[in-house]
């Protein structure tokens, strides 16, 4: 259907009203001739409107004569038509064949390089190594092996698990995946002791395999043995090693000091506002000339991003327009005693964090000081239950 319109379109073609007495036998005689012709709507008894091309107009004129019917042209349109009627603007037409010709020309090249997924590993050096495939601004984007560039920037970079590369029109978008960190896994056979992850005084203890070094009660150091992997017997079989499992909880301190503000800054919007819009062209970026940056000292930006794409694929311009709002600042003193409090409960949730899985916090205080009219030091000392084992391989 759509290949039919452009055709059309190409062609040119006329809409004409047929009137006379009997406009059915004309319609049967360009039947049999092989005239086409497309909606055909019956206006009355005697009069009806169709579509007939423009060179297919030329041969109707003796079958209008035959069938005693006259034609009337209601409208004219295609690319002939259109040619006609603007032939004395002639650059107009070579100056939009330029453009879009140069347009088709500057889509082969890639323009725009967009990397997402990335939250450890920098865009920055997922781009340098995507250049050094040559994947980068200015290159041909059908010289890129999509397939190619997937399996060497895996080699390169180990620390990313998956990517995917979409070429569409100028833009090429990257998304990656991380890589997590594989857990250490031990084989049956492997001879392993259990050691303590953290400074702690043991609480209760779970061995499953291994001799016990350490009671309940006891204070242990960081990577002190805690069972060990070496069986001894006591009765007079020769020693051998095994894999040691356990669970060893003990009692952990965690002490941290921080410094808070003893204001609360407060923003009011003052209704005043400016943007700039940043245009990017082939690669290139500019600012227009009456575009200025704005005067004022607090403001916050919220960008809008246009692109010049057809049928979802990027033409290689980007419009960027950039609103400065401005803001004022106030500052509004708190109390440093709710400060203290609300201070103390942010490093207990980071101190939980540091804990293992599974810890449950005994009990915590906190003290603070006033350092000056800004800040106030808040020091936090907190006790958990947490299960301080860690398995090592005997080399």
């Amino acid at each position: 259907m759509v290949f039919e319109k452009i055709l059309r379109f190409l062609r040119g073609y006329m809409v004409i009203s047929v009137t006379g007495k009997f406009p059915e036998r004309f319609l049967n005689v360009c039947a049999n001739k092989g005239i086409f012709l497309s909606n055909v709507t019956y206006l009355s008894e005697n009069s009806v409107r169709l579509t007939i091309s423009t060179r297919a107009y030329c041969e109707v004129e003796q079958i209008l004569e035959k069938t005693s019917c006259r034609a009337n042209v209601l409208f004219e349109g295609g690319l002939p038509a259109f040619a006609r009627k603007y032939k004395k603007r002639i650059w107009l037409f070579l100056g939009a064949l330029i453009f879009f010709s140069a347009l088709i020309i500057m889509n082969l090249f890639v323009w725009e390089i967009e990397i997402e997924g990335c939250e450890k590993v920098l865009p920055k050096t997922v781009e340098e190594n995507l250049a050094s495939l040559g994947v980068k601004t200015g290159v041909l984007r059908f010289t890129i092996d999509q397939q190619h560039v997937k399996n060497e920037m895996l080699i390169k970079m180990p620390e990313l698990s998956w990517i995917w590369v979409d070429n569409k029109g100028s833009k090429i978008t990257v998304n990656v995946r991380e890589s997590v960190p594989k857990p250490e896994i031990y084989d049956y056979g492997d001879y392993c002791n259990i050691v303590a992850a953290k400074d702690g005084i043991i609480d209760s203890v779970i061995v499953k395999g291994g001799t016990l070094m350490f009671d309940v009660g006891d204070t242990v150091l960081k990577n002190d043995i805690l069972v060990s992997g070496l069986m001894i017997s006591e009765r007079g079989i020769e020693p051998r090693f095994l894999q040691a499992e356990a669970e060893i909880y003990a009692r952990v301190w965690y002490e941290q000091t921080k410094n808070f503000p003893l204001f609360e800054e407060k923003t009011t919007d003052t209704g005043r506002k400016s943007k700039k819009r940043i245009i990017k062209i082939f690669g290139l970026e500019f600012t227009p000339f009456w575009y200025k940056n704005p005067e004022f000292k607090n403001y916050t930006i919220e960008k809008d991003v246009k692109e010049l794409t057809v049928f979802g694929r990027f033409l290689g311009v980007k419009i960027t327009t950039e609103k400065y709002i401005e803001y004022e600042k106030e500052q509004i003193p708190l109390n440093e005693e709710s400060v203290a409090e609300a201070g103390a409960k942010e490093i207990l949730t980071e101190m939980e964090n540091e804990t293992a899985m599974g810890a449950t916090l005994e009990d915590y205080s906190f003290s603070y000081v006033k350092n000056d009219d800004n800040t106030v030091s808040v020091t936090v000392v907190s006790e958990f239950v947490e299960n301080i084992a860690r398995k090592v391989r005997i080399e």
